[in-house]
């Protein structure tokens, strides 16, 4: 029915941009370590982009949830990860975690600095996180436009847009089409990837 999205974010604890994290990497023998929030989740997906399109070398290593994985990245434990800007721009505004980037096709609202992956030179990873809203299979389509207009209604009052913002949400407002054609040209631009990582949910 509607849906909104926030990019992925690239992290680091020891460079302090994407061209400096590639060569860092290439100049490890065994490759290095980076975290998600889970298997199969988008920021594991991301990080197998990064490793093929940057031709790297990096071994995943899932958790249960993204506040472990952030704690295992500050105590380096862990050398890169990826993260919803919302769960993980306060530990980049602390100082406690360097953002090198942005995963979506264009700049967060959020945090209008960081360059996308595009802009950085890994123009392959492109990858947005998003959430929709669902009616039971077999609702009616008439009560499908009745819910999606007032929700897209209440989306767009300011105090709700401002809220969103504050979690690293940008609210995009669509229909049922909209959203159908996304999960569509999402699962078939990330099949590629999934299959050749062997990604599996867990």
């Amino acid at each position: 029915m509607l849906f909104y999205g926030s990019s992925v974010f690239g992290l680091s604890t020891s460079t302090a941009d994407v061209s400096e994290l590639v060569a860092y990497v290439k100049r490890q023998p065994a490759g290095l370590n980076f975290a998600s929030a889970s298997s199969g989740g988008g920021a594991h997906i991301a990080g197998e982009m990064f490793e093929k399109a940057a031709n790297l070398k990096l071994v995943h290593v899932p958790h249960k949830g993204s506040g472990p994985a952030r704690t295992d990245l500050i105590a380096g434990h862990i050398s890169l990860m990826f993260d919803n800007i919302g769960s993980s721009l306060p530990s980049a505004r602390s100082g406690q975690l360097r953002a090198l980037a942005v995963t979506g096709a264009k700049r967060s609202p959020s945090a209008p600095e960081l360059p996308t992956m595009a802009e950085a030179g890994i123009e392959e990873v492109v990858i947005d996180t998003w959430y929709a809203l669902y009616a039971p299979a077999g609702t009616p389509p008439s009560i499908v436009q009745k819910l999606n207009a007032e929700i897209v209604r209440v989306l767009k009052l300011p105090q709700v847009v401002a809220e969103f913002k504050t979690m690293g949400l940008v609210i995009v407002a669509g229909t049922s089409l909209e959203l159908a054609y996304r999960m569509k040209s999402d699962v078939g631009r990330y099949a590629k990837t999934i299959a050749d990582a062997s990604i599996k949910v867990d």
